[in-house]
């Protein structure tokens, strides 16, 4: 998140369009903590992502024996990384969408998934709470719902909340869908 902080303030950017994918949602609501005030991002979009509040972590969207079953990975892979999944798992149909993803696929630190966020203004209501903010749940195939997420952002009217009919990678399966959203007010 650091990185994304640093690349934001060197470039003097203002009234950005901050998206966070799947776990990244947690980098980009980290960004946006530590960028409070500064009038650097406009609003805030979460594709098919995990939403944290002060404290999460990764293992807060996940339910136990999800987290277990990653963890055994680690481990089995030599514990300081998740080896990199299979592109099925993405609801990727076109044969050459998966091998596209899949060339680009690599190992995930697995140390990012023990961390918990540190979030000051985002306890505040401030933050990534600060921004207009908006979800876009990739519904086919279902994904995770980021243990029970989903259902709440949906009912909550502080959320532009939007389904679309795609797998959890989203920018390569509909990626015209998602720049419409993107670039919608």
């Amino acid at each position: 998140m650091e990185d994304v902080v640093a690349y934001l303030r060197s470039w003097e950017l203002s009234n950005v369009v901050l998206v966070g994918h799947s776990y990244g949602g947690l980098i980009t609501t980290g960004a946006a903590d530590r960028l409070e005030g500064s009038g650097t991002i406009g609003r805030m979009v979460y594709l098919d992502a995990a939403v944290p509040e002060d404290g999460d972590g990764w293992y807060s969207f996940n339910k136990p024996e999800a987290a277990e079953a990653r963890r055994r990975a680690a481990e089995a892979a030599g514990g300081l990384f998740l080896p990199a999944p299979d592109t099925s798992v993405f609801g990727l149909t076109d044969p050459e969408d998966r091998d596209w993803v899949a060339r680009r696929l690599c190992p995930h630190p697995f140390g990012c998934y023990l961390t918990r966020l540190s979030l000051p203004n985002l306890a505040q209501g401030k933050g990534a709470a600060s921004h207009p903010r908006t979800y876009i749940d990739c519904v086919d195939p279902f994904y995770s719902d980021f243990n029970g997420l989903k259902p709440r952002l949906k009912s909550d009217s502080a959320w532009r909340y939007v389904e679309i009919g795609t797998g959890h990678d989203a920018m390569v399966s509909a990626p015209e869908e998602v720049a419409r959203i993107l670039t919608a007010e």
